[in-house]
C-alpha cells in the first residue's frame, strides 16, 4: 500500500511538473506575441 502511495505520489509531482513547464511556456509565447502589437499600436498612435 506504501509502495503505491509512494508511486501515485511520484506521478503527481511529475504531473505538476509538467503543467508548470506548459504554463511557462503559453505565458512566455503570448508575452512575445503581445510585444509587436503593442509597438505597431504605438506607431499608429504617433501616425495619428
Amino acid at each position: 500500500m506504501e509502495e503505491q502511495l509512494a508511486s501515485i505520489a511520484a506521478q503527481v509531482a511529475a504531473m505538476e511538473a509538467k503543467g508548470n513547464l506548459t504554463n511557462t511556456m503559453f505565458a512566455e509565447a503570448y508575452y512575445y506575441l503581445t510585444i509587436p502589437l503593442m509597438i505597431i499600436i504605438h506607431a499608429g498612435f504617433l501616425a495619428k
